[in-house]
């Protein structure tokens, strides 16, 4: 018994030994191989947080999935790996990668990198499908796939709105050999704060229906997701009460610039009060919760025809030093039971 467990022992150090150091000629082996047999494989560009969660998900559902990162010290390749997904590590514009990758056998992909930027790109070289040069490299070669199948999608993720909604007119008013495929650009915190809203703020049991009622929140801190979650409540939280909803915004010392910028890009998303003040002199206006009111108009008398002017009536302020501090957890308390809802 000891020889035998002598024997698989050596055996599986020499694959680790011939793995490790092997690695680049075992992936493009692997690349071959899903390339001529099996069903085809999805690819996904990028392994953080987003990417593998993707990786997770088509693997549950026993899908092939290739993945290219540019990091070979990200500690998630080690993670898609053991779930099953073929991991080349290498640059996504390598053309040496790419010669290995038949992408005539590629379902989807997902353009996850980290940045706008990169994914940008991408999507440039998407765009430009029908002209693009197989020489250029693997979006090249995964352009020549794409724009022949029409059953096939390209999934690219945009964190700022503005370049999101660009993206979506241009793509979907295209035509020519790149209107061939789909091309989805798609926004990740605006896709998980809307299931937040729809599934736990605005649930059915929460709902102000009653006209005594607002709907109030507090939203502590105010990056790129906290103003989803604003711009979310904006769109989403409309109540049978015909009522605005109440927002108080919070955030850091370093967070007026940000109300600014997002206060002159919406101009209509609150009423007239947008001032940074403390947050325990925040105060809502009853007759800013009326859907007809409009500070530049004689709002003594309702006009059903005039329309909405402001979707919320939201203040800003900063947080407090502590966010366990007895006066600020109080103040939210008084804050909410105050509006009822």
């Amino acid at each position: 018994i000891a020889r035998i467990l002598a024997v698989v022992f050596a055996i599986l150090w020499a694959y680790r030994v011939v793995e490790t150091f092997f690695r680049g000629t075992v992936d493009r082996v692997k690349l071959f191989i899903y390339g001529v047999i099996g069903p085809r494989p999805y690819l996904v560009i990028g392994l953080g947080f987003v990417g593998m969660q993707l990786v997770r998900e088509l693997r549950d559902r026993r899908i092939r999935v290739i993945v290219i990162e540019s990091n070979p010290e990200n500690p998630n390749i080690t993670l898609a790996r053991e779930l099953g997904a073929l991991v080349v590590v290498g640059d996504a514009f390598n053309t040496d990668l790419i010669r290995d990758i038949e992408f005539d056998r590629i379902a989807d992909v997902y353009v996850v990198a980290g940045s706008d930027d990169t994914n940008l790109r991408i999507a440039t070289l998407l765009k430009n499908a029908s002209e693009a040069d197989l020489s250029d490299g693997l979006l090249s070669r995964a352009i020549h796939f794409l724009v022949s199948k029409c059953d096939s999608k390209c999934y690219v993720r945009l964190y700022d709105p503005d370049l999101y909604l660009a993206l979506d007119q241009i793509y979907t008013s295209n035509s020519g050999a790149s209107s061939n495929f789909t091309f989805l650009p798609f926004n990740t915190d605006q896709n998980a704060v809307r299931q937040l809203i729809q599934r736990q703020l605005i649930a059915p049991e929460i709902r102000p229906r009653d006209p005594k009622d607002v709907g109030t929140w507090i939203i502590a801190g105010f990056g790129a997701m906290g103003q989803e979650v604003a711009l979310g409540l904006a769109r989403l939280a409309h109540f049978e009460n015909n009522k605005r909803s109440r927002i108080a915004i919070l955030g850091d010392n370093n967070s007026d610039a940000i109300f600014t910028r997002f206060n002159t890009k919406y101009p209509k998303f609150t009423c007239e009060d947008k001032t940074t003040q403390k947050y325990s002199e925040i105060q809502f206006k009853e007759e800013q919760d009326r859907w007809d009111f409009n500070p530049t108009v004689n709002d003594s008398t309702p006009d059903a025809n005039r329309g909405i002017e402001f979707a919320t009536q939201t203040r800003f302020a900063r947080l407090p030093d502590s966010p366990d501090d007895p006066s600020f957890l109080g103040w939210i308390k008084k804050l909410v039971t105050s509006n009822e809802k």
